[in-house]
C-alpha cells in the first residue's frame, strides 16, 4: 500500500484524526496524528501483522515501560493501532546506556516478562529514549505472547543478552 492509501485508510477508521506527518518515510503507515486535542501514533498493517503488537499493548497497562493504548480498529483484514505518542529519539547503534537507563531498561524487561511477554525484538531502534534520559520500549510485532512455559526460559535468557549489550560499562 502507498502512504496515501493509508492516510486514506486512517480516515476511513477515525473519522475525527488529523495527520501531522509520517514519522518514518521507509514505514508510511506509522503516521502521527492528533485525536481530540492529543497527539498520538496510528500505525496500520494487515491483522496478521500487527496482532502481536495490539495483544502486549492490551495486556501491558504500565505507561511507565510501554506506550498506552488508545485505541485500535479493524477494517477489511486490517488493523489501526492509535497509541501514546512519546517524545524523545530511538538510541543510535553503539550508543550505551548509562548505569541508570539500564536498570530502567531493566524493569522494564522484567515488567514485560511478568505479564507473559517474550523474546522481544531489543535493538537501539526499538528503544526510544525521552528527554528525561528513560528508556521506553515499543515496537512489539515479533515478540512471544504467552504463559510461562519450559521454553519461556530461553526466551527470557535472549531478552536478557540482548539488553546486556546495551550496557555502558561493559
Amino acid at each position: 500500500m502507498t502512504k496515501s492509501d493509508y492516510e486514506r485508510l486512517a480516515h476511513d477508521m477515525v473519522s475525527r484524526i488529523e495527520i501531522v506527518n509520517s514519522l518514518d518515510s521507509a514505514r508510511p503507515n506509522i503516521l502521527q496524528v492528533r485525536v481530540d486535542g492529543r497527539h498520538a501514533v496510528l500505525k496500520m498493517g494487515i491483522a496478521d501483522s500487527l496482532c502481536k503488537e495490539l495483544s502486549v499493548l492490551e495486556r501491558t497497562v504500565d505507561s511507565k515501560h510501554t506506550p498506552v493504548l488508545f485505541d485500535s480498529f479493524k477494517t477489511d483484514g486490517h488493523i489501526g493501532i492509535l497509541r501514546e505518542f512519546i517524545e524523545g529519539k530511538c538510541l543510535e547503534f553503539g550508543e550505551r546506556l548509562n548505569p541508570e537507563q539500564y536498570s530502567s531498561l531493566r524493569e522494564s524487561v522484567r515488567y514485560l516478562h511478568a505479564e507473559g511477554i517474550y523474546g522481544l525484538d531489543i535493538y537501539p531502534g526499538n528503544i526510544l529514549m525521552t528527554p528525561e534520559g528513560r528508556p521506553r520500549l515499543f515496537d512489539f510485532n515479533t515478540c512471544d505472547v504467552c504463559i510461562r512455559d519450559s521454553s519461556s526460559r530461553y526466551r527470557m535468557s535472549w531478552d536478557w543478552e540482548l539488553i546486556n549489550i546495551l550496557r555502558g560499562d561493559n
